[in-house]
């Protein structure tokens, strides 16, 4: 599932995205490394399913450190595609990247 969310990523297939979410979802599956997680992120993201790829990546980012940079490359690659058009979403974005010292600007 993982490395099928990763060519959708490619093929800008974000419906698919969100259909694979689904799958891993309802069987519970895990990645084996937390940076798999990052085509769900960007495909929800571009859906404007904020608030679930806000959580995907709180998750990852709680789970190690390490992965601030890499999640904060995702979402300035996401935001300077798309922006959410509510300003909630976009405080509650600030507010995620702030602390990891992700400056979007």
């Amino acid at each position: 599932y993982f490395e099928k969310a990763d060519l959708a990523r490619q093929h800008r297939d974000w419906a698919g995205i969100k259909d694979l979410f689904n799958q891993v979802t309802e069987r519970q599956l895990k990645p084996a490394n937390q940076l798999e997680w990052s085509p769900f992120i960007e495909g929800l993201a571009r859906l404007q399913e904020w608030q679930l790829a806000l959580s995907i990546s709180q998750k990852m980012t709680s789970s190690s450190t390490n992965l601030n940079d890499s999640v904060c490359h995702l979402w300035r690659r996401i935001l300077s595609a798309d922006t959410p058009t509510d300003a909630q979403s976009m405080t509650e974005i600030q507010n995620f990247l702030n602390p990891i010292n992700c400056n979007f600007d």
